[in-house]
């Protein structure tokens, strides 16, 4: 365990650990500017995000005239349909890799040392963050094309509707 304990007989930390832990600290001083930085990126998606839904709302709202058509009607089924169907195979692939990690889980060796048995778990925990992480994602990513595509609907059928009026 030399190296790990501090003893009587050993050196003073050597130049090469004092610039280690300057560069902890220079580091560490960074870390509020990055995180207000993280903060403010995230206030700006989410206010960009709330306006493109908000555009999209008031431009679905101008097809309330049109509600009763039967061309509408069944574009509309069809985009639900997808969305449905897209959420349903996400949650198969979920269910999926869910049963994995529970059979890997199971199926830890039984470990014979301390260091075994951590590397054990939070290799476990590693790719339970990961599916985690890959699931949310998968998530964002589909309320994004739920988001575009219903946009571009809804712009095409007002198109489409005020060009038959004019």
């Amino acid at each position: 365990m030399a190296g790990i304990m501090m003893s009587p007989k050993e050196p003073a930390p050597s130049a090469h650990d004092v610039k280690a832990a300057q560069a902890l600290h220079h580091a560490l001083l960074q870390t509020p500017p990055a995180a207000a930085q993280r903060a403010l990126t995230l206030q700006t998606l989410m206010g960009e995000w709330a306006m493109r839904t908000g555009g999209t709302a008031a431009k679905a709202l101008t097809l309330a005239p049109f509600s009763f058509d039967p061309q509408v009607l069944s574009e509309l089924v069809q985009l639900q349909s997808a969305v449905a169907q897209r959420l349903q195979a996400q949650q198969q692939a979920w269910l999926q890799q869910w049963s994995g990690w529970l059979q890997e889980r199971g199926q830890v060796r039984r470990a014979n040392t301390v260091s075994k048995l951590v590397e054990q778990e939070f290799d476990l925990l590693a790719r339970f963050v990961l599916l985690l992480s890959d699931q949310m994602l998968d998530l964002v990513t589909l309320q994004e094309n739920v988001e575009v595509n219903s946009s571009y609907w809804v712009q095409q059928v007002l198109a489409a509707k005020t060009d038959v009026v004019a």
